[in-house]
């Protein structure tokens, strides 16, 4: 489905604060080191430029070699990802700094 006939009008630049409970934060806090553990495995893709690198495991295993022009390709790839990716979208904040 083409991005131009979705309907995101509720979209918005500005957050709206959500009030929960305990177990409101709790999932929120596994969903953002979920999200951290994700974000630094794939830095560390990105970082590593001195290997190549394996996905998979066994015969079924792809390999890319150092330094090959599929290897780069693939850690740029990831940069991409981890630019859309960006940062936790939520942010727990105590009731008082709610206005």
């Amino acid at each position: 489905m083409p991005a131009d006939s979705l309907d995101l009008s509720f979209l918005s630049e500005e957050s709206e604060p959500v009030t929960g409970g305990d177990d409101l934060a709790r999932l929120i806090l596994k969903a953002q080191e979920h999200h951290q553990r994700a974000v630094d495995q794939l830095q560390l893709v990105v970082s590593q430029t001195d290997a190549g690198i394996k996905l998979g495991e066994g015969d079924d295993a792809i390999v890319f070699e150092k330094d090959s022009d599929r290897c780069k390709g693939f850690r740029v790839g990831v940069q991409i990802a981890l630019h859309i990716i960006g940062e936790f979208p939520i942010t727990i904040i105590e009731n008082e700094e709610i206005d």
